[in-house]
């Protein structure tokens, strides 16, 4: 027997590589198509179609075009990381007690859709030659299924994958991560493919002169998908500055110290949600005013306000100084509190009440007499925090918080007393800060 030379033997180690690509392939349409359309729906495709589907089928990439930085290892990676959650079954595709993949939709699905569009061109109903009679059942099976909506649906929920994966990389202190999604046909007679383009970029900075020394502070922004890189702005009506300009926006930038706030009080929550909650409490800010250029931001996680972006506009531009946990003296619902328990900023440090983790599975709620007091200062968006945070807390209550202030409190009919005297209302622009 002829020994083959290393060119040779290349080329067959390419050839069993595309076969066994085919067929891999040929599988998938097999699997989509008979999910989607009932056993035997694949069996009504002709092999000469599928040799086409085959040649024109759809396949999902990553690159990183813009950052030649990037070695292929960190493309490699990123393209595995994809792979995974597409096969995963938070992210599959569902219809009708029926699922796919997205892995699979994404290529075979996508390229049944285009064969499904094909088909309908050549469906002459009874006038459909004798060549074409498979495609009449075909239309019937795939065409109430396999539509416009559906594709859409795997796109969204390609878009929500790839910012799962970037979510947990952005940070406002480093990087911002974010892919492009884009639908490209490769070229004529060829595969069509779904791009998925690694981009990144670090949010802006600047300096502040704060008390006489500069501070550098980081702009307030976030990547997605869906919009890519964006900075926030908020307007001069929206923090009810008066001027000739009440819809200009301008800049928002966030102090390292803010940040550090942030951790230590929203202290059971990973860091990239921490900083997506601070752009979106900017989207819809509520806002209240404390002097002529100083304002308290709600501090806003999954909807449910936790505290307050201490902020200034100063130097053309809003600064967010520091982080203010609801609880905190210097806020409405902590200056309340204090009001109606007498607890001071040191207490309520003493007692753990000024961090997130403290009332994640608290019993608080459960007492009846902390319960009323909490509702009356404006606090009672933290008794039901653990049905919104559970699922991402890294931490909780570790002991019984209500006998701990109860006891801090001395005796439950002192605090009878407190919840009885008469309330004490707020200044209404005006909030001593401390802290």
């Amino acid at each position: 027997m002829k020994k083959l030379n290393r060119k040779q033997l290349e080329l067959n180690r390419r050839k069993l590589e595309r076969d066994k690509e085919r067929v891999e392939y040929i599988e998938k349409i097999k699997l989509v198509a008979n999910t989607l359309g009932g056993p035997g729906t694949f069996l009504l495709i002709p092999p000469v179609v599928l040799d086409v589907a085959y040649t024109l089928r759809y396949l999902v990439v990553v690159t990183a075009i813009n950052h030649p930085e990037y070695t292929q290892r960190t493309v490699t990676s990123a393209r595995n990381a994809v792979k995974k959650l597409m096969q995963h079954q938070h992210f599959a595709i569902k219809v009708d007690g029926k699922q796919v993949a997205l892995d699979d939709f994404c290529t075979a699905g996508f390229t049944l859709y285009q064969m499904l569009a094909w088909s309908k061109l050549n469906d002459k109903g009874d006038d459909t030659a004798a060549d074409f009679e498979w495609v009449i059942e075909f239309i019937r099976r795939l065409d109430p299924v396999l539509t416009d909506e559906l594709c859409s649906k795997a796109l969204k929920l390609l878009h929500e994958l790839v910012n799962y994966i970037c979510s947990s990389k952005n940070n406002a202190e480093d990087y911002f991560y974010w892919f492009t999604v884009q639908e490209k046909p490769k070229g004529k007679g060829s595969q069509s493919i779904i791009v998925l383009d690694i981009n990144r970029r670090k949010a802006d900075t600047r300096y502040f002169e704060i008390d006489g020394q500069r501070r550098l502070a980081h702009r307030v922004s976030w990547a997605t998908a869906q919009h890519g890189f964006v900075e926030t702005r908020i307007k001069f009506s929206d923090m009810g500055i008066k001027n000739n300009h009440p819809e200009e926006q301008v800049k928002i930038y966030i102090q390292k110290h803010a940040l550090r706030r942030l951790e230590e009080r929203i202290d059971c929550i990973k860091i990239e949600e921490i900083h997506v909650s601070i752009f979106a409490s900017f989207l819809k800010p509520e806002i209240i005013k404390t002097t002529n250029n100083r304002m308290l931001v709600a501090f806003q996680l999954f909807n449910t306000k936790v505290g307050y972006l201490l902020a200034e506009y100063i130097d053309g531009a809003v600064l967010i100084h520091t982080f203010l946990f609801i609880t905190n003296n210097g806020t409405p619902e902590g200056q309340k509190l204090t009001e109606l328990t007498g607890l001071g900023k040191l207490d309520k440090k003493y007692l753990a009440i000024d961090k997130l983790s403290s009332f994640v599975k608290s019993d608080i709620g459960k007492n009846e007499k902390l319960k009323t007091i909490f509702e009356k200062a404006g606090c009672s968006s933290l008794l039901n925090i653990e049905e919104t945070v559970e699922r991402i807390s890294t931490k909780h209550a570790e002991c019984s918080i209500s006998e701990l202030l109860l006891r801090y409190l001395k005796t439950e009919d002192e605090l009878l007393e407190m919840e009885d005297s008469p309330e004490i209302a707020l200044l209404d622009h005006t909030i001593n800060q401390s802290f």
